[in-house]
C-alpha cells in the first residue's frame, strides 16, 4: 500500500481546518525518572477521545457526492466507531457501525450520539468484520477500514505534522500499534521531515500480531487477544 505525499499534505490542510491541534505536555515525573524530556500528545482531548477521527475525516472528505449519499460503514469496538460517526456527521453523511455484542454501553451511546446507526453482531471484532461483509453485499455502503486504507493512514499522519510544529527537535516517537495505521502515518511524515527521529511502536504481549508478522515476514493474525483493553 503506497501513501502519497499529496495525501499527507492535503490531510493536514483538512484536519487543521476542522480541529485544533491536540495539546503536547511535558510529563515531569517521567522526564525526571528517565533523565530526559518526555512529552505526551493528548489525543484523548479530541472530540471523540482518540486519534481515530483524523483518518475518518480525511477518508470521508475524499468520497464523491454519490458515495457520500450511499453512506459509510465501519467495524469497531469503540474508538474507530466514534471517529467515523463524528466525521460522517461533519460531512452530513449517514454512518452505520457494526460493533461486537460485548462492546461497553458507554461506547455504544457515544457512537449513536453522533448520529450513527449501531448494529451489535459477533462476540469479537473478527466476527463483526465477517458480518459487515455480508451486510454490505446488500446495502453497498462505503467501507471505512480502521487502518488498511491510504486515506485513513494519511489522516492519522497529521499527528506527526502537529508534533513537528510543537517541538523543535524530536529524538524518539513512541506509539501503540493495533493495526498499524497510526504509526505508519507518523513514520511517513518523520522519514521525510525529521529522518533522524526514531519511531518505536509497542504492542501488548497478549495482542502482538504486528511483532509476529515482522518476525515471520508475512501477515500473522492473532486468534486470541489477552489484554485489559476492551478495544
Amino acid at each position: 500500500m503506497k501513501i502519497q505525499q499529496h495525501d499527507i499534505d492535503e490531510a493536514y490542510k483538512l484536519v487543521s481546518s476542522i480541529l485544533e491541534p491536540t495539546p503536547l505536555v511535558k510529563n515531569i515525573r517521567l522526564s525526571s525518572k528517565y533523565n530526559c524530556n518526555i512529552f505526551l500528545k493528548l489525543e484523548n482531548m479530541s472530540p471523540v477521545g482518540s486519534f481515530k477521527l483524523r483518518g475518518a475525516l480525511y477518508k470521508i472528505s475524499n468520497l464523491t457526492p454519490q458515495e457520500k449519499k450511499r453512506g459509510v460503514l465501519a467495524v469497531s469496538a469503540g474508538n474507530h466507531a466514534q471517529g467515523v460517526a463524528w466525521a460522517a456527521s461533519k460531512f452530513k453523511t449517514k454512518s452505520t457501525i457494526i460493533m461486537p455484542e460485548t462492546t461497553p454501553l458507554i461506547k455504544i451511546k457515544n457512537t449513536t450520539s453522533f448520529g450513527a446507526k449501531v448494529i451489535l453482531k459477533g462476540e469479537n471484532v473478527e466476527e463483526s468484520f465477517k458480518f459487515a461483509q455480508e451486510y454490505n453485499n446488500i446495502h453497498k455502503h462505503v467501507f471505512v477500514h480502521p487502518f488498511e486504507d491510504p486515506h485513513v493512514i494519511a489522516g492519522q499522519s497529521t499527528i506527526a505534522t502537529e508534533l513537528l510544529e510543537q517541538l523543535d527537535q524530536i529524538d524518539f516517537v513512541f506509539g501503540s500499534i493495533g493495526g498499524g495505521g497510526l504509526m505508519t502515518g507518523i513514520g511517513h511524515v518523520m522519514k521525510k521531515r525529521s529522518p533522524k527521529t526514531k519511531i518505536v511502536g509497542a504492542q501488548a504481549t497478549g495482542a502482538s500480531s504486528m511483532i509476529k508478522s515482522l518476525r515471520e515476514h508475512k501477515v500473522v493474525h492473532s486468534k486470541y487477544s489477552s489484554t485489559f483493553a476492551d478495544g
